[in-house]
């Protein structure tokens, strides 16, 4: 099974999609990372165009320190579950993940924690850079 983490380094996961330079889709048949760069250092990424790279990919989940409610609910309108990591650290996730440690993302908390992870105003929540 393939799941996507969004990636700061090779070693560290960025806070979400939104704030990654790249994403990891890891393999835990073949126990394999591949690194996709996303985004040019000159520009923000595109999140449609991020979201339409891991649909092809096949995965199964995300796995990511925070997830916004509307990004929540695309990945999920995608058949991906949202996994929450437990810190930045990369291979620390990697491990929780196989041994089945990792929680889903439950909606309700997102959206009563009254914070988010970009500025796009969409969801009414207070948006954080």
């Amino acid at each position: 099974m393939k799941i996507a983490l969004p990636l700061i380094d090779e070693h560290e996961l960025a806070p979400d999609f939104s704030k990654s330079k790249s994403v990891g889709i890891y393999d835990d048949e073949t126990d394999i990372l591949d690194i996709i760069s996303i985004m040019d250092n000159s520009k923000e990424s595109d999140l449609g165009i991020l979201f339409r790279t891991l649909i092809q990919y096949n995965l199964k989940y995300i796995v990511s320190p925070f997830c916004s409610f509307l990004t929540l609910k695309v990945f999920r309108d995608n058949n991906l579950e949202a996994l929450q990591a437990i810190g930045t650290n990369l291979n620390q996730n990697i491990e929780l993940l196989k041994k089945n440690e990792l929680k889903p993302f439950i909606s309700s908390e997102i959206y009563s924690s009254k914070k988010c992870g970009s500025s796009c105003s969409s969801c009414e929540i207070s948006c954080v850079n």
